[in-house]
């Protein structure tokens, strides 16, 4: 491996410490529900002040959900910021989601967890999306989220996934699997250090359409083109993506030979500020954008 490949590569999800399944394997997992304020369910507790979870420290009062298997998906309304630490998210049958933030909830913070296929799971079981993300603020860090159809979608602004594994996308016929969507309103965005891949010829490992968009240090494969790069579309009425940086990634070719099927990006613009730099293929080949 090349010197300047980085941590991605190497990531697996035993390095995450996902931990929280192994913990608690003698338990039945709690169902989700709705987080609201002034109804928090009982698998929900209230920090006062400052802690630390793995080695993220979150400031001042915030709510936390730690050290639980969960099944069902999980609704948060509530306004005060919330942490998810240690928590496997079984998924037991197809559902819209597994974790959704609705617009005007409180920051959230994604760390050491995992979304997995629950082991009776029947076949092709899976969530539409794992994390739907549609409230402002969001750090998702050293997280496996897999059994989705799409594993993310940042859909609002202030939002980061970084040294995390997205894997195990579950396609059904008439699917366009992205690893990670990223929407037109989505603004602040941050994709650093992950591991990446989608196995299936639909659609990509990052479908872009926002802007002020970095992404940089992963390690990509698959999908039908590995990144949909923000340029307009005029059928679908959307803009130009504005300020997106894609810089020092990896486009491996482990699951197709051109590491997408159709190859490792499209609808690229070098206008509006975008920069492509410095991306390379597993064997240290130049990838040029429209290539």
């Amino acid at each position: 491996m090349t010197p300047w490949i980085r941590l991605a590569a190497a990531l697996t999800v035993a390095l995450l410490a996902p931990a929280a399944a192994a913990e608690v394997a003698g338990d039945p997992p709690v169902t989700a529900g709705e987080i609201k304020d002034g109804k928090l369910p009982h698998y929900v507790v209230r920090v006062s002040g400052d802690a630390t979870y793995g080695s993220k420290i979150i400031h001042g009062p915030h709510l936390l959900i730690e050290n639980v298997r969960m099944t069902g998906s999980l609704d948060i309304y509530a306004s005060e910021p919330l942490v998810m630490h240690r928590v496997t998210m079984e998924v037991d049958q197809s559902r819209a989601w597994a974790v959704h933030t609705r617009p005007g909830a409180g920051r959230f913070t994604f760390i050491q967890s995992q979304i997995v296929a629950a082991k009776d799971a029947p076949p092709g079981a899976r969530v539409d999306v794992g994390l739907l993300l549609r409230a402002d603020g969001v750090h998702i860090e050293r997280a496996n989220i897999s059994a989705s159809a799409d594993a993310i979608h940042f859909d609002a602004e202030d939002q980061a996934v970084s040294d995390s594994v997205i894997d195990g996308l579950v396609s059904k016929p008439g699917d366009h699997n992205d690893a990670i969507q990223i929407a037109p309103q989505a603004r602040n965005i941050r994709i650093f250090n992950n591991r990446i891949t989608n196995p299936h010829r639909q659609t990509s490992c990052i479908y872009n359409s926002g802007s002020d968009v970095e992404i940089t240090g992963n390690t990509f494969a698959g999908g039908g083109w590995v990144i949909y790069g923000g340029a307009s579309s005029k059928a679908k009425n959307i803009p130009d993506a504005e300020n997106v940086r894609v810089t020092t990634n990896v486009f491996s070719r482990a699951v197709f030979k051109k590491s997408g099927h159709f190859g490792p990006v499209a609808y690229w613009s070098n206008a509006k500020g975008n920069v492509w730099h410095n991306n390379r293929f597993d064997d240290g080949k130049p990838v040029l954008t429209g290539k």
